[in-house]
């Protein structure tokens, strides 16, 4: 039987405004070559298309950990480095006047650890790009979406807990060459975005670029482009 895709988001003309149909419509639609030219816009070097992988909606350490055969939880190792790679992390949210996080950022007895833990179990990165030198996570955003906060968990803010996990699972991965961890966003307005506070802050902090948030016209208009190499 012969399936027919909505190619416009609609069902009974209703609008899927969720942007995880928006991410998948949009990038899955793209070439080798286009991704490649994306992987160039926000930073890297020139790059053949098949250097340049591409996934979606990616829980990096539940399938890392998953993949070691252990069903055992290690609190510990994930915890001390943490607290190696941002060992101050919790100054630095607290002394920025736009975020409010109270004691979190701060891991040291059991009960933190786990929940550190659970954070970075769970956390999806929506558009993950990865070339032989920088591994590109990306935040989606469309219509009524927020950038997300929850006072429940260690890493309260959804753009520096991304960004955490991202760079906590490049230290665990043995290998003699880590990349490097760059963000970015796929969001309506970038202009509106760049003025909410967890954005000003990870530029603050230069781990985003402004020019890293993009739109999704941006994104759609990579198609329009041939490309380099195109496979």
């Amino acid at each position: 039987m012969k399936v027919y895709k909505s190619s416009d988001g609609t069902i009974l003309g209703i609008e899927n405004r969720t942007e995880n149909w928006r991410t998948a419509a949009y990038l899955l639609r793209l070439q080798a070559g286009h991704i490649s030219l994306l992987a160039e816009r926000l930073g890297e070097s020139r790059l053949k298309p098949s250097e340049v992988k591409l996934e979606l909606f990616w829980k990096g350490v539940r399938d890392y950990l998953h993949s070691l055969g252990t069903d055992r939880p290690d609190h510990d190792n994930l915890s001390r480095r943490y607290n190696r790679l941002f060992s101050d992390l919790h100054q630095k949210v607290k002394g920025y006047s736009g975020l409010n996080c109270g004691e979190k950022y701060q891991v040291g007895g059991e009960e933190s650890k786990k929940k550190l833990y659970d954070n970075l179990f769970n956390t999806e990165i929506d558009i993950v790009l990865e070339t032989p030198s920088c591994l590109f996570v990306g935040e989606a955003k469309h219509k009524m979406d927020s950038l997300g906060t929850n006072g429940n968990y260690v890493l309260v803010h959804q753009l520096i807990r991304q960004y955490v996990t991202a760079n906590i699972l490049v230290d665990l991965i043995p290998c003699k060459s880590k990349p490097t961890v760059i963000p970015f966003l796929v969001v309506d307005t970038p202009e509106a975005v760049r003025r909410k506070h967890q954005v000003k802050f990870m530029i603050k902090q230069g781990w985003l670029k402004a020019q890293n948030i993009l739109s999704w016209n941006e994104i759609k208009n990579l198609k329009q482009n041939p490309g380099q190499g195109m496979e």
